[in-house]
C-alpha cells in the first residue's frame, strides 16, 4: 500500500487469504490425519475410523485452550470454535464443507456421506430401492443430459 506521495507504507500478504461461508470455518480440520479422505488407502469409511480419535484429541485440546482464554478474558464463550466443530462433525455438515470446494473429492463424499442424508436411504422400507434422482428431472431434461454426455465423449475422442 502507498500513501498520497507514493511512499510504501504497508505490505499485505494475501497468501493464506480465504473467503467462504462461516460454516466452512466451523468444520473440524480434515488434515488431522494429513491424508485426505478420498485418498485413504482403505477407503473413506476407514478414514473416518482413524480420524475420529484424532478429532477427539484435537477438540479436547482446543476446548482447554478456549477455557484458558475465556478465563483470561481474551475470548468470550460465544466465540468458541470447539462447539460448532463438534456439531459439524456430529450432524455431517463437515462433509458438505469438505466436498464443496473439492470437485475431485465430491463424488466419493457425496455417495458415502451426503446422498442418503439429503435424499433418503437407497433401500426403502418396502424393499424397493430409491431411483437415483427420481422426480428431479423430466424426460426432456434427461434426454438433454444424454445428448451432452454423448457430445462430450465424442469431443474427448477427437481431442486425444
Amino acid at each position: 500500500m502507498v500513501n498520497s506521495n507514493y511512499d510504501l507504507v504497508a505490505v499485505i500478504d494475501w497468501e493464506f487469504t480465504y473467503s467462504a461461508p462461516v460454516e466452512f470455518s466451523q468444520a473440524p480440520p480434515w488434515w488431522l490425519l494429513i491424508e485426505q479422505p478420498e485418498y485413504w488407502p482403505d477407503g473413506i469409511d476407514e478414514w473416518v475410523t482413524a480420524y475420529e480419535p484424532r478429532l477427539e484429541t484435537f477438540l479436547a485440546v482446543l476446548r482447554e485452550q478456549e477455557d484458558a482464554h475465556i478465563q483470561s478474558g481474551r475470548l468470550e464463550e460465544q466465540h468458541r470454535l470447539s462447539t460448532p466443530m463438534r456439531q459439524s462433525w456430529d450432524r455431517g455438515d463437515f462433509w458438505v464443507a469438505y466436498a464443496a470446494p473439492k470437485s475431485f473429492a465430491f463424488d466419493t463424499v457425496f455417495w458415502t456421506h451426503l446422498d442418503a442424508r439429503f435424499f433418503g436411504p437407497v433401500a426403502r422400507s418396502d424393499g424397493r430401492e430409491r431411483e437415483s434422482g427420481a422426480g428431479l428431472l423430466d424426460d426432456e431434461e434427461r434426454a438433454q443430459i444424454e445428448r451432452l454426455v454423448d457430445r462430450k465423449v465424442k469431443e474427448s475422442k477427437i481431442a486425444s
